[in-house]
């Protein structure tokens, strides 16, 4: 897709949150109550498939998977992606780079 707020999108659209009929929570757990259930879309369908398989057919990380839910569950949504775009990058003086040039020929 080229595009993280795309690919985002594409994972957040192809996942389901679902709540499991029991769930043994330990005390002083810090996770979450539900899981996800996982799809690809076929024929104007969407097949159920295993996170194994979600994961290992986009070439994605488990870690993509948990920043996409985290980023929903912020109530943020999937904003556009800011890498790179504050302004603040590091600038090399003209005259420094000059003499590199200068230095190289």
């Amino acid at each position: 897709m080229g595009d993280l707020t795309n690919q985002r999108h594409f994972i957040s659209d192809n996942m389901t949150k679902i709540e499991p009929k029991y769930r043994y929570v330990r005390v002083g757990s810090t996770r979450q109550n539900f899981n996800h259930a996982y799809y690809f879309p076929k024929n104007d369908r969407r097949i159920r498939v295993c996170k194994v398989y979600f994961i290992n057919t986009l070439a994605i990380s488990d870690k993509t998977i948990r920043t996409v839910v985290k980023k929903n569950s912020e109530r943020l949504g999937l904003m556009q992606e800011n890498r790179g775009k504050h302004g603040n990058q590091f600038q090399l003086e003209a005259s420094l780079k000059d003499g590199v040039k200068a230095h190289i020929n």
